[in-house]
């Protein structure tokens, strides 16, 4: 369809550009998908997703760089101007991740209309151009249920063993191991620069988030963010707070919870990632969990639950 549109602004035919822009797509993708998958394979012999998700992602943004290059050569333009759109559209759907879907196509295109105007091409073309990349960079990443990034996170079978503690989810993800869902990474919002206060395990909505032992409610809330809830259980050596979830109707503030009891399942937040975000406190401290007090915005016996929640496999 952007094909299309483009060919019209330009003043060719619509269905022509119709056609070009679908053969163009299906290359890009093919391109695009054959890379990653490389790329994620090459990431576990390295332990830690360091290939597998930065790696990708660069790699994804030369395979659109590529076809987009080698499109624009092939129909008489420049391969460096092509290139370049495509690369700088695809990088900048990727750090717009986490965005809406049209945020996603409108950023891409901009920087597709970027990448055009820095080697002499046509803005409005690039932009087109661009707009296509992040139509099928957004096509992506829906495509993996949404919002779980499966190339982005190991996915391991939960313990069965009978112990103490569970993993909160049914299966181990190693997503609160790297950015942006580690404990302290860098966050932005209406109060300005923040540090994270949890960890983020991501899973797809309706996922099962199970108490990691047996405890007492000390807080429940429908309103914790865009919608999801956040439930606080009062272990007995420690508090933890299980947020972004749709709390079970059956539960209540004072409510006994038992070792690996189902108390709600992932919310849907409206937006393609959604996650388990997991809180830890000491308890030793009376008070709202969440306050003014910068850089977290947390009560002061906040802990960093990342060696407890890695503990758990």
């Amino acid at each position: 369809m952007i094909g299309g549109m483009n060919s019209r602004f330009e003043g060719g035919n619509f269905w022509k550009g119709f056609a070009v822009g679908a053969v163009k797509g299906a290359v890009t993708a093919g391109l695009s998908y054959g890379l990653s998958q490389a790329t994620i394979a090459i990431g576990g012999q390295f332990g830690h997703g360091v290939v597998g998700s930065f790696g990708n992602e660069m790699l994804r943004a030369g395979a659109h760089g590529m076809a987009n290059g080698l499109y624009s050569a092939a129909t008489g333009g420049d391969f460096s101007q092509g290139f370049a759109t495509g690369a700088l559209a695809s990088l900048a759907g990727t750090a717009l991740h986490g965005a809406s879907d049209d945020m996603i196509r409108l950023g891409s295109g901009l920087a597709g209309a970027a990448g055009s105007a820095l080697f002499g091409g046509d803005p409005m073309g690039g932009f087109f151009q661009g707009f296509n990349v992040g139509a099928l960079n957004a096509t992506y990443y829906d495509s993996k249920t949404k919002s779980f990034m499966l190339d982005q996170v190991t996915i391991m079978p939960r313990s069965i063993v009978p112990k103490s503690y569970y993993f909160p989810l049914p299966f181990f993800v190693n997503s609160f191991t790297k950015y942006p869902g580690r404990f302290g990474d860098s966050r932005r919002g209406k109060r300005g620069s923040r540090s994270h206060a949890g960890c983020d395990l991501y899973a797809p909505i309706g996922t099962p988030v199970h108490a990691i032992t047996g405890g007492r409610i000390c807080n429940i809330s429908n309103t914790f963010y865009k919608g999801s809830g956040a439930i606080a259980i009062d272990h007995g050596a420690f508090i933890a707070r299980y947020c972004e979830i749709t709390p079970s109707c059956n539960l209540s503030i004072g409510s006994v919870v038992t070792t690996n009891q189902e108390i709600g399942t992932i919310a849907d937040i409206r937006q393609r990632q959604t996650m388990l975000h997991f809180e830890l406190y000491k308890g030793d401290v009376r008070g709202a969990l969440s306050n003014d007090q910068a850089p977290f915005y947390r009560r002061s016996d906040l802990m960093n639950p990342t060696d407890f929640l890695l503990n758990l496999r």
